[in-house]
Parts: structure tokens; C-alpha cells; sequence
């Protein structure tokens, strides 16, 4: 191996250090730390038998891919919400307010197991001491997990004296909702583990992948393009749902949003709803252009 050159990690490694991510660090990636076998990791915890978390562990690995569901569920809930839910309100008790109450409990209950989640440093030691686990969350992690459950949309409305109120102030600060989806961020790190498993097939992961994004962004797009349409109050002249928005559910509003956002994106475009007022235009190129990189 030349001088400066670094070792990329095998499949090997990558299989016997299943999930031992450092997932305090950064979003760059999976760190690939020393390999444990199986005695060697018995060993360890009995040594270090204080509440700390092993990331090897079968709690943990379900755990782990518990936020990982409740992350893309995120954008789902919190997407629709800024464009289908009331102006102004936040968690009011409905259905998607107490999904919200049980992903805000998920998030909240990782950010206590990361405190005691072992990691590996940059020299590919194990870090069991507690307080050192501690720092190191608190100085990387821990703040993108915590602006993930920090209610910023209802603390805006509250500073603006707007809660209840379906302003246009409301409406656009109902935005802030929006950050939750630093979430995703283990989304990256579960594709990153799963390239380098020898048992995942690295094109069918690949395409795997990019159906994801389809859908993500699909349901994304639809939801902006109905929060525009809103902003322009369902005029019948001037947005590209007025005309027929009364004789519509809350869930068939959802589906024509969201088959204008599939066809648009796939190029076959109908014309049966196509963009009217100068912004949902702009949304309209973008959409597509903004998917095609993927």
C-alpha cells in the first residue's frame, strides 16, 4: 500500500461490524471500527457491564431500525401536514397529531440511548466510559437529533401571536415544520452499511434506493404544489385546482396533488392539471429537474 493511501473497508469488515456506525460522529458515513468476533464482544460487555448500549447488540439493531421507519415516516406526516392541515394549528388531536406525539417519543427516547451508545474513536478504539460517550454525543449528534424534536413551528406561532389563527404569517411559518426532516439523516447511514454487506446486492439496493427517492419526492412535490395553490386561496382562475377543489375529500385532494407530481415527473403529463400562476410554474420545472440528478 502506497504512502497516504488509505484501506478501503472490505465486506468482510463491513459484516462482522454490522451497525457499529459512529452514529455521534457525522453524516459522512459508516465508520468501520476494530473488528470484535463474537467472544471478544461477550468479553467486552462483561468487563463493562454499567448502562451503557453496544451497537452490535439484537436490542439495538431493532431499535436502530425502528428510527430509521419513523425517519422516513417523518416526511410523510410532516409534508402533508404544512399543506393539508389547518393554519395555525399544531398537534390538535387528530390522527396525524398523534402519530406526530409517538415520533416526537421516538426520536426523544434515541436521543437518551445515544448518550449511552458505545462508539468507536479515530484511532479505532472503543469508547465504553460513559461520560466520554456523553461529550462526544453532545458535541456532534446531539444537536441535529434535537432540532429534529424541538417544536420551532410551535414556539413561532407562539412568539407571533398567531396559534389559531389561519394567517398568512401562520401559514409560512407552518414551513418550520419542514426541519424535522433532519431526521433522514439515517437514511444515509443505512445505505452506506448495506453497500458494503456481501449479502445485499449492491444493484438492487441501488434501485432500491431510487424508488425510495421516487416516492419521497413524489409525495413532497404534491405537497408543495397543494400548499401554493392554498397560498393562492383556490382561486378557480389563477391556481390549478380552484375549479374542482369543492367537490373534493382531504384524501382525494392528496391523490390529484400527488398524480400531478407522478405524471409530471415521469414526463407524460396529461394536461388535465397543469400549473397557472407564476409560482406554481416555477415548482413545475423544478419538480422535474430537481429528480432528474437522481
Amino acid at each position: 500500500m502506497f504512502k497516504g493511501q488509505t484501506k478501503k473497508p472490505s465486506f468482510e469488515d463491513a459484516s462482522t461490524t454490522a451497525y457499529s456506525t459512529d452514529r455521534n460522529s457525522s453524516l459522512d458515513g459508516v465508520k468501520i471500527g476494530k473488528v470484535h468476533s463474537p467472544s471478544e464482544r461477550k468479553q467486552l460487555q462483561d468487563e463493562n457491564s454499567g448502562c451503557i448500549v453496544w451497537p452490535w447488540s439484537k436490542n439495538y439493531k431493532i431499535w436502530w431500525g425502528v428510527t430509521v421507519f419513523c425517519a422516513v415516516l417523518t416526511v410523510f406526516t410532516e409534508t402533508y401536514a404544512v399543506a393539508f392541515s389547518p393554519v395555525g394549528t399544531y398537534l390538535s388531536g387528530d390522527a396525524l397529531s398523534v402519530i406526530e406525539y409517538v415520533l416526537v417519543a421516538v426520536f426523544f427516547i434515541d436521543i437518551l440511548v445515544s448518550f449511552h451508545l458505545v462508539y468507536y474513536d479515530e484511532n479505532d478504539h472503543l469508547v465504553t466510559d460513559r461520560s466520554g460517550i456523553a461529550v462526544h454525543y453532545a458535541r456532534g449528534m446531539f444537536w441535529l437529533d434535537l432540532a429534529g424534536i424541538f417544536p420551532f413551528y410551535l414556539v413561532a406561532l407562539s412568539i407571533a401571536g398567531d396559534v389559531g389563527d389561519e394567517s398568512d404569517i401562520a401559514a409560512y411559518l407552518s414551513l418550520l415544520r419542514l426541519i424535522k426532516l433532519v431526521r433522514l439523516h439515517r437514511m444515509k447511514q443505512l445505505f452506506d452499511h448495506l453497500q458494503y454487506n456481501p449479502h445485499v446486492s449492491l444493484l438492487m439496493l441501488t434501485l432500491l434506493r431510487n424508488f425510495g427517492f421516487a416516492i419521497l419526492w413524489s409525495h413532497f412535490a404534491a405537497c408543495i404544489f397543494y400548499f401554493i395553490a392554498k397560498k393562492y386561496d383556490f382561486d378557480p382562475d389563477t391556481t390549478w385546482i380552484g375549479g374542482s377543489i369543492d367537490g373534493l375529500n382531504p384524501f382525494e385532494r392528496y391523490v390529484t396533488s400527488l398524480y400531478w407530481s407522478v405524471v409530471t415527473f415521469t414526463t407524460v403529463g396529461y394536461g388535465d392539471y397543469s400549473p397557472v400562476n407564476p409560482a406554481e410554474q416555477i415548482w413545475g420545472m423544478l419538480h422535474p429537474c430537481l429528480l432528474s440528478p437522481q
